[in-house]
């Protein structure tokens, strides 16, 4: 009989098919963030993937679409609204200062690739939320 820790360490070594993350990778800075990507392409076994759901940083000239579409999102929930006035640079602060430091989506995709992964695309977004993937290769 084995203990946990053991089963655990067996399965490190034989390789997970899939290793899932929702909403959590965007609380990593950025170059931890490439480590964690390295790490998952390491436990991975041949042709594995890689899914994420997280939050993703979009670029300034996108910030005024993000909040209207956010509001309108948030309307049909019935949540508070963001404030459209306020600015990119006060709404980064705040996020960060929530502990979110997403990064931008074309920025994970190409670490995800620098990390060894074969391909790594995008599936859905909507506003700053973001499904996206990526596949070791199989040898």
């Amino acid at each position: 009989e084995s203990t946990l820790e053991e089963a655990w360490q067996r399965d490190l070594e034989q390789g997970f098919d899939v290793v899932l993350a929702s909403q959590t990778v965007h609380h990593v800075e950025a170059g931890a963030k490439r480590d964690v990507f390295r790490r998952v392409h390491g436990v991975l076994a041949p042709g594995g993937l890689f899914v994420l759901n997280d939050k993703v940083r979009f670029d300034r000239a996108f910030h005024q679409h993000h909040v209207a579409l956010w509001n309108r999102s948030r309307t049909e929930h019935g949540y508070d609204l963001l404030d459209p006035s306020r600015s990119y640079d006060d709404y980064v602060a705040q996020e960060r200062k929530g502990g979110d430091v997403p990064d931008r989506l074309v920025d994970q995709l190409g670490w995800l690739r620098e990390a060894g992964f074969a391909a790594a695309e995008s599936f859905w977004q909507r506003g700053d939320k973001v499904v996206f993937a990526a596949r070791k290769a199989n040898r």
